[in-house]
């Protein structure tokens, strides 16, 4: 008689455990289709568990109360349902602004008509690919979508009525985007004349930086210097990679745009030498700054605890990279005060003093 409680007991634990035990929320990019169809069948099963799950089992003698196990199990259903319904929603929401957000920016840029060069190259690439665009955001997205409706219709599942219909009317947004597409067509070739008038003035703008601002900044005597100041020094790098970072940028830009119209691509030959000679200097400033860090490391550590086949390793290294960036590199003291740091090192100073 108790061993069949016992049994009993197990039985309904294993049932709360494979159909309600809550398993987590899961990563919002694994909530699809699949996963909605697999929770919501899930949440079914339960309540047709607790339609047919009495309030009290009779077991020989005993009666066995189960309105405790089914009310755990009436809860745990009820919020794992809830959640289910929430994660979903909110994933409808998201999915559906997304895909109206991607329409509409495809409308707006085939209206409108910039002035700048980039803004007039992404019209003409919308123009160009807008029928494999408008294709992949209504087969994938809009797919996305209508399918988690289906799901959501076969399970009743509460969603917002206005933000299905927003989704369901698209077909109207799309229709205009088609009809914009065409007019915008007719103007074509006016945008590739337009985006190459202003290829010319970008070009020219960007040559004329590299001696005014570039070189100056990246020449500079601070970065020449052994003996400068740090601090300084990694203000002022930072300040020139930002300055070199945007020309870089619009200099590569620019270079697209010439291969997408399948023009002669400028090469900015000066622009570029002075951006590896902007990163080579910082290189050299971070290999001390590095150095300096682990000298101090060493130098604070017991003598027991030193690696010296590691330091020498390192040393050698640092002396490598170092002979590498002098050879790159302008007349400085940089690499003079580096090597002096060096040499004290190898002739086992610095740590041992």
């Amino acid at each position: 008689m108790y061993h069949s409680a016992g049994v009993f007991v197990k039985e309904m634990q294993r049932l709360y455990t494979r159909l309600f035990l809550d398993s987590g929320m899961p990563p919002r990019d694994a909530c699809d289709v699949s996963y909605y169809c697999s929770q919501l069948t899930k949440h079914d099963a339960q309540m047709k568990v607790l339609e047919r799950l009495p309030d009290s089992q009779k077991l020989g003698m005993f009666l066995v109360d189960l309105s405790p196990f089914k009310d755990c199990a009436q809860r745990a259903h009820i919020a794992g349902q809830q959640s289910t319904h929430l994660l979903m929603n909110s994933d409808l929401s998201l999915k559906v602004v997304m895909f109206l957000e991607k329409l509409d920016f495809l409308h707006r840029t085939l209206e409108s008509h910039p002035t700048t060069t980039d803004l007039l190259f992404r019209r003409l690439t919308v123009m160009d690919s807008l029928e494999s665009r408008l294709d992949t955001i209504l087969t994938v997205s809009g797919g996305q979508i209508a399918a988690l409706y289906d799901v959501a219709d076969r399970f009743s599942v509460p969603h917002k009525v206005a933000e299905r219909q927003s989704f369901e009317s698209s077909h109207y947004l799309v229709s205009s985007i088609k009809e914009v597409w065409i007019e915008s067509l007719g103007e074509r070739d006016q945008v590739v004349t337009e985006i190459q008038r202003l290829l010319g003035r970008d070009v020219a703008w960007v040559q004329a930086q590299v001696p005014k601002v570039l070189r100056p900044m990246v020449e500079q005597s601070l970065f020449l210097n052994g003996k400068s100041d740090p601090e300084k020094v990694k203000v002022a790098l930072t300040e020139t990679e930002e300055v070199v970072r945007s020309h870089v940028t619009k200099a590569n830009f620019v270079r697209e745009v010439q291969q997408y119209l399948k023009l002669p691509e400028s090469q900015f030959k000066e622009l570029f030498q002075v951006a590896s000679r902007y990163v080579n200097t910082r290189n050299l400033w971070l290999l001390m700054a590095d150095w300096d860090a682990k000298l101090y490391s060493w130098k604070h550590q017991s003598f027991e605890s030193l690696d010296i086949q590691k330091i020498n390793s390192y040393t050698f290294k640092y002396m490598e990279a170092c002979d590498k960036l002098e050879q790159v590199l302008p007349k400085n003291t940089v690499v003079t005060v580096f090597g002096e740091k060096v040499d004290m090192m190898l002739r086992g100073r610095g740590v041992w003093t």
